[in-house]
Formats: C-alpha cells, sequence, structure tokens
C-alpha cells in the first residue's frame, strides 16, 4: 500500500507481490482474479483502504522483475542505481545501491578524467565490484524468503523473529551464539570488522555486553572469541618445515581514496567470496573488500602458495631481494606473525592437513 505523493488526495498504489509457486495458479484464474481474491483476503488491507475504495487506472502485471546488466561500465560511460540492476525494495536496498554506485562511478570517472591511462581499470573495477555487491544484496533476498515462504514455525528464519520479541537475556543470547557459532567456523579477515558489527548490534539491545558476562556458560565462549581476535598469537610455532596458507586470495586491485576523489593501486588479500558473513555491500563499490598489504608484505604473499615450507618461501625471498636466507629470515619471520595475529595466514606443521 504505497499512497501516491503529488496526486489526489486518498489515492494509492495497491499492489501484489507473489511467488514462483502460484506461476500455474495466476495464469489459469486469470491475474485480475488472482489480485481479487488475495485482495479479499487480507484484512489488513481492506480496513487501510477502506469501504468505498474504487480502481482508477487499468491493472498491470509484471513477471521476472529483478534484472542486471551485463556490463554495467564500459569506455565513456557508467550505469548506477536502476539502469544498472534492480532487486527486490526490501529495506530499501535500491537506494542504497544506487547511491554506493553514485559514488563509485564518480570516483572512477573522475580517475579516468584526471589519469585517462587507468580508464580502462577503473571501468573493469567498477564492473566487476557492482556484480559482487549485487550478488551479495541478491543472496541475502533469497535467503529472506526462503525463510518467509516456510510455515514451519521452527524454522530459523521464524525462530529469529520470536526471539527478538522476547524478553530477558535471550536476545543477547541467541545474538551471541550466532557469534559464536559464525566466527570460529569462518575466520577471515574481515574478523575484527565483524567483531565491531556485532558489539554495535548489542549496544542496541537491552542487553550489554557487561551483563553477559554475569551468565558462567557465555564466559567460555567470550574467552573463546578473544583469544581468536586478541592481538597476540599464540603458541606460534613457525619451523623450517611449516607450511604457510593464505587465508584468503591474492589480489591486485583499486581502493578509494576519499581525499582526491580517485583509484589507488592496492595489493593485498581479498575477503573469502564463498563465506560473506556479516560482509557489507559497501564493501565492494569502496574497494573495501581487499586487506591491504605494504610492499613487504605483499612479496610475503606472493611467496606463499599453501604447499612451500618456511625454508622454501625463505629460499624465494632471498633470492628476490639478491641476498641470503638469514639476511631475509628476521624481517620475514615478524611478517609471518603480524598476518598470522590478523588471521591472513595460517601456519601448519608438517605434514598437517
Amino acid at each position: 500500500y504505497i499512497p501516491m505523493d503529488g496526486k489526489k488526495l486518498g489515492e494509492a498504489n495497491v499492489g501484489l507481490v507473489s511467488g514462483q509457486e502460484f506461476k500455474e495458479e495466476y495464469r489459469e484464474m486469470g491475474v485480475e482474479a488472482f489480485y481479487e481474491r488475495a485482495l479479499s483476503e487480507c484484512s489488513l488491507m481492506k480496513e487501510l483502504m477502506g469501504p468505498d475504495a474504487k480502481r482508477i487506472t487499468e491493472m498491470s502485471a509484471i513477471t521476472d522483475w529483478a534484472y542486471t546488466c551485463e556490463q554495467t561500465a564500459g569506455p565513456g560511460w557508467f550505469l548506477a542505481g536502476d539502469a544498472a540492476a534492480f532487486l527486490d525494495p526490501l529495506l530499501s536496498s535500491g537506494a542504497t545501491m544506487a547511491m554506493l554506485a553514485g559514488y563509485s562511478s564518480s570516483v572512477c570517472i573522475h580517475t579516468a578524467l584526471t589519469q585517462p591511462e587507468k580508464e580502462e581499470g577503473a571501468a573493469e573495477f567498477y564492473r566487476e565490484n557492482y556484480r559482487h555487491m549485487y550478488e551479495v544484496t541478491r543472496d541475502f533476498l533469497h535467503y529472506f524468503y526462503a525463510g518467509n515462504l516456510s510455515a514451519h514455525s521452527d524454522d530459523m528464519f521464524w525462530k529469529a523473529r520470536s526471539v527478538l520479541q522476547l524478553s530477558e537475556n535471550v536476545g543477547a543470547w541467541q545474538a551471541f551464539c550466532f557469534l559464536d557459532n559464525t566466527l570460529p567456523g569462518n575466520p577471515h579477515p574481515a574478523l575484527k570488522k565483524q567483531i565491531h558489527m556485532y558489539e554495535q548490534f548489542m549496544d542496541q539491545l537491552d542487553h550489554p555486553l557487561e551483563r553477559m558476562q554475569e551468565d558462567a556458560g557465555l564466559q567460555d565462549r567470550i574467552q573463546t572469541i578473544e583469544e581468536r581476535t586478541g592481538s597476540e598469537v599464540v603458541d606460534m610455532v613457525l619451523e623450517d618445515k611449516s607450511v604457510l596458507v593464505l587465508n584468503g586470495e591474492r589480489a591486485q586491485s583499486w581502493s578509494v581514496d576519499g581525499e582526491d576523489h580517485v583509484l589507488v593501486p592496492v595489493n593485498g588479500i581479498a575477503f573469502d567470496q564463498e563465506r560473506p558473513i556479516f560482509s557489507s555491500t559497501s564493501s565492494w563499490l569502496l574497494g573495501r573488500n581487499i586487506h591491504p598489504l605494504d610492499e613487504e608484505a605483499w612479496q610475503l604473499a606472493q611467496a606463499v602458495d599453501g604447499k612451500r615450507s618456511w625454508a622454501e618461501v625463505l629460499q624465494c625471498l632471498a633470492e628476490a631481494k639478491g641476498t641470503s636466507v638469514e639476511g631475509v629470515r628476521v624481517a620475514a619471520t615478524e611478517q609471518v606473525q603480524q598476518l598470522a595475529t590478523e588471521r591472513l595466514v595460517y601456519i601448519k606443521a608438517a605434514g598437517e592437513a
């Protein structure tokens, strides 16, 4: 029920969104009969419209109305907002995507105008990251409606909705369980951001983190997460036979320089795209989906392939710098310690699966 601004007082757009499972039914009944039946079964809508409501325009219907363009940028042009893609307007996702795309495309255009040699790279950055932003939003919508379609009260979606309406510490407990189950199973470079987002969420509830400490059953969980996100790497053993594994993919892309309003190159580790837990759609079009590495850390990351031993990695670094293994060992070890602390690198003992 959408009041029509600027029209005659009392005019509104009354629409029905149905799922694919009703396709055959409304084909057999006809769109108008299907709509009228749905309207007659919705007491809230009848109350909003009142007994004297009448239709003043012809009924129209569209199907498969979500879309995305194959290309969102090219030589001399960028698409933003509904021109590029359209999804369900749930939670105003369309406005969010349009504003982010507008800002990101303006940065890309300014980059192309001031540094013409970067035009193709800027367009590719925009195309790829717009696609990722669209996919993250689409996957969320699929999950949301999958929960909504279920009539089973014990399914996760309905449990979550009912939990948030309960009193005492149930909401805090469930939120913490979600965090505890998610982060240990999905430790990746966005971990610090996830913790921050969780704390922001908890601040909006009537159960601040301090009160959770009173529950002995939660203390062990809190300690586990603190250990996983602490500033120190506990019992890190780095031997010549150890194998380093990157937590993510090496990536060379661009990031947004907000002050100069241009794209700047960035080398780093891309967040795991297969597990976008707590991911933010804005991270893509702002170039924040990559954990940036300085030149030394980037050289180290390039030598790590998940198969080479630490001794072999040191040998690669030494050859690249034209020095001895011992000449690079101390600095490289410090780099590994920092990367491991940030969960960008895992250290496996030789022979460990």
